[in-house]
């Protein structure tokens, strides 16, 4: 049985009540977006289609509805199903020849809605639409030209054409926006863990830009200064942890793969479009699911329906021009987890992203800053490209390209790579939550959870040299556990755990030193 928290029953009920025909709704990514529609599926009075954007999402999406039927490439009918689930570039194929088959609906149901690849769907059909999406803004920028007389001119070159931009907003598809609790208030009441950020000040004067704001590859010879240290980033602030990292393109992905093998770091994977790897994409994640502390190199291939939750780090190594990319991003790491006890999450920027785009935890104001219902809308008098998202790496591309620019470097030749020793600074810390340890200690005593709390203290000695440490052992070593380790000691102490004696505080300090002094090779 499927039971829906508060804010999602109250999300439900606004949808329900909204009369407009084609609505947007906002969730942030972990608020429970599929829930919400697979129930407003169940209980809707006729039949509903919903368009997803990868197959995996086709599968993921059927699981959570009862009796839901697939349409995929290979089928020739949809079947009779009263809630059918299918990708939107199977479905946009079929209409083509067919339109009239998406009249058997009397609902349909957008998944992640900002993706520009149903504007067809949009257009031809006639039953009341609903589109989810965590982030309801979109890079594309649409031209448009209008031809006029120019007296001035020779009678021969009386007409004259001006080109010009318009942004594209989703209130020019969408009539109406419904927006769900902020991330923020997810992270309050433990929903989502909080983000503790770091950053690499990048000269992006060393970079070339396309016309999507992304670093450009297209030149045949190009040069790249990496100004980020991925490898010692992750040995100073990741080690042990299971860390994804998104690059900029499918050549920094292998060299950068490459470079942790040689290090010798163990379980990292790599897979992007164009480099041959040891496993499929499915094995990949798999062993990247199951595999503690483990590493996995992408371009941009799982930046959505990718329901890994223990992911502790997320390293971007890339400039992302797109606020809907980057949250799809950093937000891979941002899922609660029973498999180990995850406070917080890690994000190292190395692409200006955090300073462009913002933090990932930030209250965006949807309606007002993003929502723009435009009133003028100029008459196109050229043929609009039609765009999807690369399966590959997220990036936009012309509907009919196989590759896109970010993918394709077959005709690219790498000249020269330079990687700088260039090492995240922490902008905001993310404390221990001791109430977090105690709630995941539940049915496993107050012993586990004082063993989960020294190992928090101990990773806050992650990065301290042993000189230092040895200095300071008698002045802010002592500090941290007289008050941070004693803190969390005394209300696990006095919480409601099982335990059958309670450790004395003398001897849990003198645990913690132990081991501390064990990491150090001290005596």
């Amino acid at each position: 049985m499927r039971i829906l928290r508060d804010y999602q029953k109250d999300l439900l009920d606004k949808i329900n009540q909204n009369h407009h025909k084609k609505i947007c709704v906002q969730l942030a990514t972990g608020g429970g977006k599929t829930v919400i529609f697979s129930e407003l599926a169940e209980n809707y009075q006729g039949r509903v289609l919903i368009l997803v954007d990868s197959s995996e999402l086709v599968i993921q999406t059927s699981n959570h509805i009862k009796g839901a039927g697939t349409f995929e490439a290979k089928d020739k009918l949809i079947p009779n199903d009263k809630v059918i689930i299918s990708m939107a570039q199977t479905l946009r194929s079929r209409i083509k020849k067919t339109p009239e088959m998406i009249n058997d609906f009397d609902l349909i149901i957008i998944d992640e809605c900002h993706v520009l690849c149903y504007e067809q769907v949009l257009k031809i059909a006639t039953c009341k639409i609903i589109g989810f999406t965590a982030t309801p803004v979109s890079n594309r920028v649409d031209k448009y030209f209008y031809d006029f007389e120019d007296k001035k001119m020779h009678k021969e070159h009386l007409q004259k054409r001006i080109e010009f931009k318009k942004d594209f907003y989703l209130s020019d598809v969408f009539d109406d926006i419904i927006t769900g609790i902020p991330i923020s208030n997810l992270i309050d009441r433990g929903f989502l863990v909080p983000d503790e950020n770091y950053v690499i000040p990048v000269n992006e004067n060393d970079f070339r830009f396309d016309s999507f704001g992304e670093v450009s590859n297209s030149e045949e010879v190009f040069d790249v200064k990496f100004q980020m240290d991925v490898l010692q980033n992750y040995l100073e602030i990741c080690k042990g942890k299971k860390t994804l990292i998104f690059t900029q393109d499918t050549n920094l992905n292998l060299l950068l793969f490459e470079q942790f093998k040689t290090a010798g770091i163990e379980n990292t994977f790599m897979y992007d479009s164009m480099n041959e790897t040891q496993y499929s994409r499915k094995e990949t994640v798999n062993k990247f699911r199951d595999i503690p502390g483990s590493v996995l190199f992408n371009v941009g291939c799982f930046t959505k329906g990718f329901d890994v939750t223990d992911v502790e780090c997320i390293i971007v190594a890339r400039r992302v021009s797109s606020l809907s990319l980057w949250i799809q991003i950093v937000g891979r790491g941002s899922r609660t987890t029973d498999k180990v006890f995850k406070d917080k999450f890690i994000v190292i920027d190395g692409g200006t992203n955090i300073e462009r785009l913002g933090r990932w935890s930030e209250n965006f104001d949807w309606n007002d800053k993003f929502w723009c219902k435009g009133d003028y809308k100029p008459k196109k008098e050229a043929p609009e490209e039609e765009t999807k998202d690369c399966e590959s790496c997220g990036e936009t591309m012309n509907i009919n390209a196989c590759l896109c620019k970010a993918c394709d470097f077959n005709n690219c030749v790498i000249k020269d790579v330079e990687i700088l020793n260039r090492i995240a600074q922490k902008i905001n810390s993310v404390g221990i939550d001791y109430d977090k340890i105690i709630r995941f200690s539940e049915g496993k005593g107050k012993f586990f959870a004082l063993k989960v709390l020294s190992s928090q203290i101990l990773r806050m000695f992650q990065n301290v040299e042993k000189a230092q440490f040895e200095k300071n052992l008698n002045g802010g070593v002592e500090r941290v556990l007289e008050t941070t380790l004693k803190k969390g000691y005394l209300k696990i102490i006095q919480s409601d755990l099982e335990s059958s004696s309670n450790r004395t505080w003398q001897k849990q300090k003198e645990i913690v030193l132990t081991q501390l002094k064990k990491k150090y090779d001290i005596q």
